[in-house]
């Protein structure tokens, strides 16, 4: 039989383990966010998925900035400027990844958000990853059940 002590340690490690996750998942979307006047918005998501990867995160980048490093069922959110943008992986250092990271060029057109999905793909012994973008919510509904991720702050974007 264990002692009052051992069940409160127990306790204690326990508690300490779910209060300190390896990355913030109580941010979770709590709906679309407005769009400045004369600005557009970007969602980049990355839906839940039993395909494992590396690193098991998408380093993502924006017009060769970077943007965020999006784990399994998180997204970002921000305004840019109407006009042609690129979204794409970020080149990794790791082994097993895309040497030639994918990228979607595409056009945002002003007071109108743009979703972009974000999904690997097996490839043999690695994988590519697949991104898809479009301006209807509804296609990309899973965005709605990611945690909000954080964006890369070496760049000024904005919140």
């Amino acid at each position: 039989m264990r002692g009052p002590r051992q069940l409160l340690g127990a306790a204690l490690l326990v508690a300490s383990c779910a209060t300190s996750p390896l990355r913030a998942r109580d941010a979770h979307f709590t709906g679309y966010l407005p769009i400045p006047p004369g600005q557009s918005r970007l969602y980049v998501y990355r839906p839940e998925t039993s395909i494992k990867t590396p690193r098991d995160e998408a380093p993502m980048e924006v017009d060769s900035r970077p943007l965020a490093h999006l784990g399994r069922d998180e997204y970002v959110s921000i305004t840019l400027p109407p006009g042609t943008h690129r979204l794409g992986a970020s080149p990794p250092a790791a082994t097993g990844y895309n040497p030639h990271p994918p990228a979607r060029v595409f056009e945002l057109e002003a007071d109108r958000a743009t979703y972009c999905r974000v999904f690997p793909i097996p490839e043999g012994v690695v994988f590519l990853w697949d991104i898809r973008c479009g301006k209807d919510p509804e296609a990309h509904a899973a965005l709605r059940e990611c945690t909000a991720a954080p964006l890369d702050r070496t760049v000024d974007w904005q919140p």
